[in-house]
Formats: C-alpha cells, structure tokens, sequence
C-alpha cells in the first residue's frame, strides 16, 4: 500500500520522518539501515511546508532516505491536517500518489 492514513492523529509531523533504522526497502529481504534521511520539503513544489489536500490545507514534509550498497534513494512524504487530526504518509513513492492526497475531501 503506497499510502498510510492515521484519522486519530494528534502527534507532530516530525514524528513521521522515516528513521535511519530499517529505513530502507527492497522487495524481498528485510529492511536494511540507512545512511541518512534528509528533509528536501524546501526543494519541492512552491518550497513551503504546507500543501493543499482537498479544500484545506496540511503541514507537509518530503524526506529523501540514502540507502547502502548501491540502492536507489527513496522519498516519502507527510501531510497532517491538523484541524482533522488526519496524517497521511508516503510509504512508497508512487506517481499518483499526490494527485490523491490533493483530491481527498475530508468528511466528518
């Protein structure tokens, strides 16, 4: 599943960002340790940290995770909307994956 949603979310988004430990994937052997996760939020889109997700507007974050041996880098990004407590991660990075996010319509 490309994308995790949390509808109790009350947390920070700093809780999202991927960890070094077991930060890395590859399909078919167990997670590997990273060698580092950078935030790159700055480098993308209009380089705020907020984007907007249906009608509203979320906190948002995009990390860049350097793996070992030769791996692929791997990006994840975060929205939390925090007036619904609603967090929404990238657990693996697909092309359509920000036209869902940004088309969502939160209902209560």
């Amino acid at each position: 599943m490309p994308l995790r949603y949390d509808v109790a979310f009350t947390g920070e988004i700093a809780e999202l960002q991927p960890t070094i430990k077991g930060g890395c994937f590859k399909h078919g052997v167990p997670p590997i340790d990273a060698l580092h996760v950078e935030d790159v939020t700055a480098t993308t889109g209009d380089g705020t940290r907020s984007r907007r997700v249906g009608e509203g507007t979320a906190e948002y974050r995009k990390w860049v995770i350097t793996c070992p041996d030769g791996m692929a880098p791997q990006p994840h990004q975060a929205w939390v909307l925090p007036y619904a407590d609603v967090a929404i991660f990238e657990q693996r990075s697909g092309e359509h994956n920000v036209a869902i996010v940004e088309s969502m319509q939160m209902v209560r």
